[in-house]
Order: C-alpha cells, then structure tokens, then sequence
C-alpha cells in the first residue's frame, strides 16, 4: 500500500501491508467510511447528507456499524459536472464533527457515492472529500464520460469477460493477472476500447457458446471481481470498471454483470482502491460502506416525509 507520492501519514499508517495482510499484521479493527447524499423525489427542497463508519474484524464475517450521522440541508441548484460545489460542503461537516466528537472511529478509507479523479476536470467528488486527510475512493455507479462520448456498457462488458475468459482457458497464461489480492486486473483490455478494437472479435469460437454468466461464474469461483481500467486521452489509467462483484462468500455465484466505476479520491494508490471496493462488496455490486450510507438515507428520507405530513395533517 505504499507509492512515493503519498503523504507520510498514510505512509507511516499502512507501511508494508497489503489489504489481504491488514488482519494478519493489525490487532485492531479496519474502520471504513461510507458517504452520501440522499435527495427527496416530492419535489422537497430538503436534502440530507449521510455518513456511516462500518467496523470490520475480518473481511469473512458482516462488518458492524460503528458510527452514523447526517445533516439535512438546502443544496444549491444542480450544475452538470460540478456536482462536488453542491454535495462537498455538508460531508465534510460530518467528518470534521465526527473526527472531533468519536476520534477513535477514524476511518482507515472513507469511499465516496461519486467519482473522484474519472472527471473532466480530475475533480471528482471524492476529490473534495479527500481534504479531510483521510484516504478517499470514488465509487461511480454509472458511466461517466469524459469527452460526451457514450458507451454502450452492456455490450463492453461481455467482450471484456469474453477476452478474459479466452485467457482463463489457455494454460500459457491462466491466471496470470489473478493478484495475490484475489482480483483479477487486466490493463491489457481497457474497458471503454472493448466495443471498437480488433481484438474483440478474434477467435470468438472459444465464448460462443458460453453464456455472461456461466464466464463470470468461472470468474468469481477464484476471484472477487474483474478490473478493466478505463482511459483518458492521453490513454493514462485514471479508474477501473469492477465487474463480477457480489454474492457475498457463495462463490458458485456469478457475480454482477453491471459494473462501478472505481477512481482515487486522494491518498491511495489505484490498485489498493480496487481491491479493498472488492473485497468489501457483500451480496450487490456496491461496496457495503456506501451501501449502507445508501440504505441510512433512504430511511431518512422516508421518515422525513412522514413526519412533514403529518404535521401538514396536524
């Protein structure tokens, strides 16, 4: 987990461990932060921004919540693209509060409902998050392009895993891009060039009567998920498309067919980000500290709603 670029805490903090080794070589629990912000679909002005910390002892059993927050609030109108100037502000009210008030929940990551360097501008949300200090990943739930050009998502994920899956079955190079992670990163397919390349349509006779799921079922019986990076123009890795994610510890699963989109907030090498969004997927595709900052909003909302109408009852 160390890169010459990275700032001497993070250095110091997590000197010659991998995320597989963290238990084995820490005698403490890995916290993990979660953040999002949930709008009202009635119309309400009212938005409410959530943090959760989740616990984990192992990353075999469920972790635990170790601490929950939000604040609710008035966000500025929407600005394609500057969606960090609407949603930053009251998230890192929430850290700093909690960083003040629960110092002991610090968290080792916080993951970020957004992206953080996979933007026009390399300023992603979890860019914005990442001035608390604290290692920040950006977690895309949709593709995001950077130039206005579209991708047709569905189409690039099965030549994706059809070229993994050719890999897989030829003994020269089988498993040769499984990490020791347990997560399969293939920089030679970028994913937003598997619809065009010519390589995407050699030797097809090898898939053609594989279904998607029977190859991501091959896929998440030895691994937690397939990384394809993703290309600026300069064709610089910024972010990896992570598919084959879920179906918690049954590994007969196949895994998600719909992949997130993983980019760097701040503080934390590209691969590390990878590994830990897979490694903390439980039964979905979204990793369970966002997942959970997720389900903690919604129940907000909801109860929000609830209680607005019965006082307009009242």
């Amino acid at each position: 987990l160390i890169k010459d670029d990275l700032s001497d805490e993070y250095r110091n903090r997590y000197k010659h461990c991998t995320v597989h080794q963290y238990f084995a070589q820490h005698d403490t629990p890995l916290f993990i932060g979660g953040v999002d912000v949930a709008f009202p679909t009635d119309g309400s002005e009212q938005a409410i921004a959530v943090y959760v910390i989740l616990r984990y002892m192992n990353f075999a059993t469920p972790p635990s919540v170790a601490y929950r927050s939000h604040r609710i609030f008035v966000p500025p109108p929407y600005i394609s693209s500057y969606l960090s100037f609407r949603e930053s502000w009251p998230l890192l009210s929430l850290i700093e509060n909690q960083l003040k008030s629960h110092p002991e929940c610090r968290p080792n990551v916080i993951m970020v409902d957004g992206n953080g360097i996979w933007h026009e501008r390399r300023a992603g949300l979890a860019c914005f998050i990442g001035q608390c200090g604290i290692p920040c990943i950006g977690i895309g739930k949709s593709w995001y392009s950077l130039n206005g050009n579209s991708v047709d998502v569905k189409t690039a994920v099965r030549l994706s895993v059809e070229q993994w899956y050719r890999l897989y079955n030829e003994p020269s190079v089988k498993n040769r891009h499984l990490t020791e992670e347990k997560v399969v990163i293939l920089d030679s397919i970028p994913f937003t060039d598997t619809c065009s390349s010519p390589r995407s349509t050699e030797n097809t006779c090898t898939t053609e009567h594989q279904s998607i799921n029977e190859m991501l079922s091959a896929l998440h019986s030895i691994s937690y998920g397939l990384a394809l990076p993703m290309l600026d123009e300069e064709e610089k890795t910024l972010a990896y498309a992570l598919l084959g994610l879920g179906g918690g510890q049954n590994r007969s699963s196949c895994g998600s067919k719909n992949p997130i989109y993983i980019s760097i907030g701040n503080n934390i090498t590209l691969t590390d980000a990878v590994t830990l969004v897979a490694y903390t997927c439980g039964v979905g595709r979204i990793p369970e500290p966002v997942r959970q900052s997720d389900l903690y909003g919604r129940i907000l909302l909801r109860n929000n709603l609830e209680e607005s109408q019965t006082e307009q009852r009242d």
